[in-house]
């Protein structure tokens, strides 16, 4: 039996109401059948879906690698363009048809993903290739943007947002870095928090990859200040105590291990300025171990205080 789009809606909406949990409603869908390629046969096309799309970004490259030179900044763009409608048309020939996208799951979810992932990588380099010498670099980064989160609004996926992600922090880096250390560390702290709010606010398709992202940026946020010695172990020690309340509020293993990274980066941070760098190497090791072992340890009885969920 294969499940119908209604089911598949139905279904669905029986996990959004929590009537049923992720994994079960995977296990229904596998057992029914679904859309899903099961066994080494999906393994298979899953792999050839990748290569494909990964032979289509590295011919390209490889194609303006050796004829750089020879090709006009047209040429360029163009084969740039192709590559990036070659992937796009590639991953809606597998989805199917449009309005049934987001409804996929399993190996060609995954598939159409990373292709709509991929092409917005090719679409940003086209415009920044086309791009006049005296045009901004943010335009490709913006237009990489674009074509991520409109992968993304097609597929809800965790490559769709990988890509967004990784487009927003190019934004913030190529429009805000002209602009000194305290802007540029400003933005991404505050781009880390927005990606950090989608996630635990549920409204990203892969929660703890966009928590991932979030987290990353926000720690090199804080961490940008590392050449004003005091500022960046304070935004940092900050940034982990907030992770780690966060860890106490929603018990999320990510922001647990957010708050870890940056008490582990703060504390030798702090210690070092303030003898003044006179700290052995071996003693900053032993300082930081004692940091993770002393947070890893308030996370595991945290963990064991936590009842299990009905």
């Amino acid at each position: 039996m294969t499940l119908t789009a209604r089911q598949r809606t139905a279904l669905r909406g029986l996990v959004d109401r929590g009537v049923l949990t992720e994994a079960q409603a995977e296990a229904v869908t596998a057992e029914l059948g679904g859309h899903r390629l099961g066994g080494r046969r999906g393994t298979l096309w899953e792999v050839f879906g990748y290569l494909g799309g990964v032979l289509v970004l590295g011919g390209a490259a490889l194609l303006l690698g050796t004829t750089w030179d020879e090709l006009s900044r047209t040429g360029q763009v163009l084969v740039l363009a192709l590559a990036t409608a070659a992937l796009a048309v590639a991953g809606g020939f597998i989805g199917g048809a449009p309005r049934a996208w987001r409804l996929l799951d399993g190996v060609r979810a995954r598939v159409v993903a990373v292709l709509f992932a991929l092409a917005s990588v090719t679409g940003a380099w086209a415009v920044g290739t086309g791009l006049p010498d005296d045009a901004h670099d943010v335009l490709w980064a913006l237009a990489g943007l674009a074509l991520a989160l409109a992968g993304y609004a097609a597929l809800p996926a965790a490559p769709g947002v990988l890509a967004a992600g990784g487009f927003s922090a190019a934004v913030v880096h190529t429009g805000v870095v002209d602009l000194g250390d305290w802007p540029y560390s400003a933005a991404m702290l505050a781009l880390g928090a927005v990606w950090t709010g989608l996630a635990l606010g549920g409204l990203l398709a892969a929660r703890r990859v966009g928590l991932a992202v979030g987290l990353v940026l926000a720690l090199i946020g804080a961490q940008w200040q590392v050449s004003e010695p005091p500022w960046a172990y304070l935004l940092t020690f900050l940034l982990a105590v907030v992770l780690l309340a966060g860890f106490l509020r929603w018990d999320e293993p990510l922001l647990l291990a957010g708050g870890v990274v940056g008490m582990t980066l703060a504390v030798p941070e702090a210690v070092w300025d303030w003898t003044g760098g006179r700290l052995s190497a071996p003693l900053i090791v032993l300082l930081a171990g004692a940091v993770l072992l002393l947070v890893g340890g308030f996370g595991l009885r945290r963990h064991r205080r936590t009842p299990p969920a009905a």
